[in-house]
């Protein structure tokens, strides 16, 4: 069986085969959409995604920064050593 399609494969090689322009044309635009479509699709799927997470997150370095506070002095006595 497999003897049979390699010999059928190989015949239909070295045939000379022959496809329209028009056709070559087809393929490669409705390549080029399906891909752009695709691609459209994905980047809004991704840019939904990062605002979402954006979103859910409360952080603000500005707020963070003014509640460390570094200027107060420890009542505890402790130093910090970096």
């Amino acid at each position: 069986m497999f003897k049979e399609f390699t010999e059928t494969a190989v015949a239909k090689a070295k045939e000379d085969i022959s496809v329209p322009q028009g056709i070559i044309v087809l393929i490669a635009v409705a390549s080029f959409v399906t891909g752009l479509i695709i691609g459209i699709v994905c980047a809004s799927g991704a840019k939904a995604s990062r605002s979402r997470k954006i979103k859910k997150s409360s952080f603000r370095a500005e707020d963070y920064s003014k509640d460390l506070d570094f200027d107060d002095e420890d009542d505890e006595g402790f130093e910090y050593s970096f």
